[in-house]
C-alpha cells in the first residue's frame, strides 16, 4: 500500500510575514500517537482514508477536546475502540472504553481538589 509520505516544516519569520516551508522526510519518524484538537472541522470524507493509514502504521489517534467525553464518543463511534480520547480539556482520558485518567479542573490547575471537599 502506498503512504503519503512524512513531512517537516521550518518556519521563516520575517517582520512583515512567516514562511513555512514543508520538508520532505528521507525516512519515516518513530510517531506512535498523534494528538489532535477537535474542533469539528477534521472530520470530513478526508479523515477517515487518513485514520486507515495511521492504523496501518501502528499509530495511535488520539482526539482531545474540551468537550465532555461522550460528545467526543459520539463523534468517533465506528472507531471508540481504537483510539485514546482526551476529553474536558484534558481532565478526562479513556481508551477503549476504560477510564485511564480522571482528574477535577481544579486538580489540573495545580489545585488541591481533596482539600476543597473535605469535611474536617
Amino acid at each position: 500500500m502506498n503512504f503519503l509520505p512524512f513531512y517537516d516544516f521550518h518556519v521563516s519569520v520575517t517582520r512583515q510575514n512567516p514562511v513555512v516551508d514543508l520538508l520532505k522526510l528521507d525516512h519515516v519518524p518513530d510517531i506512535r500517537l498523534i494528538a489532535c484538537d477537535m474542533d469539528g472541522t477534521l472530520l470530513d470524507d478526508q479523515f477517515w482514508p487518513l485514520f486507515d493509514q495511521l492504523q496501518e502504521r501502528g499509530i495511535v489517534f488520539c482526539p482531545a477536546s474540551g468537550r465532555q467525553y461522550y460528545s467526543l464518543l459520539e463523534q468517533f463511534k465506528p472507531i471508540a475502540d481504537e483510539v485514546i480520547f482526551v476529553a474536558e480539556n484534558g481532565t478526562y482520558v479513556v481508551r477503549g472504553g476504560i477510564e485511564l485518567s480522571c482528574r477535577s479542573s481544579q486538580q489540573a490547575k495545580g489545585g488541591d481538589a481533596t482539600k476543597e471537599h473535605s469535611h474536617e
